[in-house]
């Protein structure tokens, strides 16, 4: 089940976005221990997650423990691309990180 993750603005208009085709991005939180992570255990594979600035920064601390696992350089490109996704979002009011469940 592949996840598309996408920054959106207040109106959840898509301001870009990046699909996971692959699944690589689900597929490695599943492999990690889920203790380790503080809000990526809470995507949901089947519907939407959205994350606001306030969380971003616990966001960014589990993408970088997903960085320090083992990784094909398919799946650090996604999570290289949600990283920059996610300081664009940091960095500009009312825009939200999506994780859009197929």
């Amino acid at each position: 089940m592949p996840i598309s993750i996408a920054r959106v603005d207040e109106n959840h208009e898509v301001l870009e976005r990046l699909a996971d085709t692959s699944d690589w991005l689900l597929r490695t939180i599943g492999k990690s221990e889920a203790r380790k992570l503080c809000l990526l255990q809470y995507v949901d594979p089947y519907g939407d997650t959205v994350f606001n600035r306030m969380q971003l920064e616990d966001l960014n601390r589990d993408l970088n423990v997903l960085l320090s696992q083992l990784l094909s350089e398919e799946a650090r490109r996604v999570i290289v691309g949600v990283q920059e996704m996610s300081d664009r979002c940091r960095d500009e009011v009312h825009t939200y990180l999506k994780f859009i469940g197929d």
